[in-house]
């Protein structure tokens, strides 16, 4: 098999240039495939790497793509799933090479998008790469756009670290666009005619299937890299050519002959991630706030971050909710210190619509030199005027001592419009019924009331006996309500054990106490006189 020797031969400044037809402008992208056909390749067993590799990504967009993709949030989708792919291409065909999002960003000109071009691109990130290593720690530029002339959909520096593209929603290529590009990057091309001095791969298709370099696009499912091991089990024949399409093996030895690592030839351009260390979280008071508490606190963690280098997104994305029901702009925490913490406010809007329960995400994305610690979390923010009737939960442990009462207090929070039935369910342990009282077992929330107080009573008998337990727990049948959670309770004996006692005969006649108490004690003696001279004569 030909060895890969990359050298500088390749030319640093080509321009690979995809016309895919862009024929299309929907807004809409469709998603990876939902089923599974059945596989037209048969991939052999290929060699593990022994080795791992892992880059970074910067994603510049453009308003023209930010308006393609219909806002923020689905452009970062986008991205996730076209980093995705381009890792299903590397581990699909065996490979340990994955990509990652260092930051998604505002391209950093305000220019007319008919302006941009590849060489602005690149030239922009030449300059200023100094800086955005140190910034972002990466190792690609990409800039996303809205469309491109000419129906390209396109272009990237051959071994460089600079491409943009426009998304693209043809069947089958919609989110692979980004794994191609980052293969022009490191040093692939369409086709090799031939050219043996020329020390790189191309794609091919395989039958019906396209491999990721391939320039003729019909369907990229299978995630085929161009290689002569690979079968197409329609035809029969190999899904490539070790001299000229074989791009499995030439990232397979890239890996593995340390080529990223010492930024040779075309992977001249490698920034080596920052090594994760530490953990970042986050906390929130609650899980539902009222639109009216004017503000969410979220409270920011970290702690044994080595790096200062390190940073990480924190985001809220709407769900139900629309920007207009609160207001965030994502942050880029920058963990400059091994530990620290920080509040971030998201502003609520507090309007007079009658509305349903609104939510939002909240999480962090795109860690660089850290670890997550916290998973993300839906938030509800509940309008005054809502139709929503509320939250009612309780937990904990409850103690009462026989003849006492305890009060237990059912707060309503995230809404309190119109009447919410609670009831109340004992489940007995070593309690019985005839032990304690529930002062209101069903009760109702009236419209706007928040608190309720139920008294619960521990019944006093005079039964010497153990402590006693039991647990209460609520529901309630009424829609558009959350109501949940139960109580231990723990019933105290307060019945204290009498001192053991004799009782001595009583005389029969009055005066005569004392005669009594004495006949009673010579027979007594005489009694174990007796015993004793009759345990003598068995020895």
């Amino acid at each position: 098999m030909k060895k890969f020797i990359y050298s500088l031969l390749i030319p640093l400044a080509a321009l690979s240039t995809d016309l895919y037809a862009n024929t299309t402008n929907s807004n809409s992208s469709s998603v990876m495939a939902e089923s599974t056909p059945t596989p037209i390749l048969s991939f052999p067993n290929f060699e593990a790497n022994t080795k791992q590799v892992k880059t970074n990504i910067v994603f510049f967009y453009t308003d023209a793509a930010l308006s393609r993709l219909g806002g923020i949030d689905k452009l970062n989708d986008y991205i996730n799933l076209a980093v995705e792919n381009a890792n299903l291409y590397t581990s699909t065909n065996n490979i340990s090479l994955e990509r990652s999002i260092s930051a998604v960003i505002p391209y950093p000109e305000e220019l007319d998008e008919s302006k941009i071009s590849i060489a602005e691109a690149a030239l922009y990130v030449r300059e200023n790469l100094a800086s955005l290593t140190q910034e972002y720690n990466a190792t690609y530029y990409a800039v996303i756009v809205g469309s491109i002339p000419d129906n390209v959909v396109g272009i990237a520096s051959q071994g460089g670290s600079v491409s943009y593209f426009t998304p693209n929603y043809l069947d089958g290529i919609e989110y692979s666009t980004l794994g191609h590009m980052l293969g022009h990057n490191d040093g692939l091309v369409h086709e090799v005619t031939g050219n043996e001095g020329y020390d790189t791969m191309g794609g091919s298709d395989c039958g019906t299937v396209s491999s990721l370099m391939s320039p003729q696009v019909r369907n990229r499912t299978e995630y085929l890299l161009s290689s002569p091991q690979t079968m197409n089990n329609l035809t029969a024949e190999n899904c490539g050519d070790p001299d000229t399409a074989d791009v499995r093996s030439y990232y397979f030895n890239a890996v593995e002959n340390d080529l990223f690592i010492n930024a040779q030839g075309p992977f001249s351009n490698y920034v080596a991630p920052i090594a994760s260390s530490g953990q970042i979280t986050y906390s929130l008071a609650a899980d539902s706030f009222d639109e009216n508490s004017g503000s969410i606190s979220v409270m920011v963690n970290w702690a044994e971050v080595s790096d200062p280098a390190s940073f990480v997104e924190l985001y809220v994305r709407p769900l139900t909710a629309d920007e207009n029901d609160y207001q965030f702009e994502n942050q880029r925490i920058a963990l400059t210190t091994a530990s620290g913490s920080e509040v971030y406010e998201i502003t609520l809007t507090d309007d007079n619509e009658i509305e349903e329960v609104e939510s939002i995400e909240v999480g962090f994305r795109y860690p660089v030199g850290v670890s997550i610690g916290s998973e993300p979390r839906e938030i509800f923010i509940v309008s005054e005027d809502s139709l929503y009737k509320g939250d009612v939960t309780i937990s904990g442990n409850i103690v009462i001592t026989e003849g006492q009462s305890k009060t237990l207090t059912l707060e309503r929070t995230g809404g309190a419009n119109g009447e919410l039935r609670i009831s109340f369910t004992a489940y007995n342990d070593t309690a019985t019924n005839s032990d304690y009282t529930i002062s209101e077992p069903q009760f109702v929330f009236s419209d706007g009331e928040r608190t309720k107080d139920v008294v619960i009573t521990a019944i006093d008998d005079s039964i010497d006996e153990n402590d006693e337990a039991f647990s209460i727990s609520i529901s309630s049948t009424d829609k558009d309500s959350t109501v949940s959670g139960s109580v231990e309770i723990t019933i105290v004996d307060n019945d204290d054990t009498p001192p053991a006692s004799v009782k001595l005969p009583e005389s029969s006649g009055s005066g005569g106490g004392s005669m009594g108490i004495s006949a009673f004690l010579l027979g007594l003696v005489a009694l174990l006189r007796r015993q004793k001279n009759s345990h003598s004569a068995v020895h």
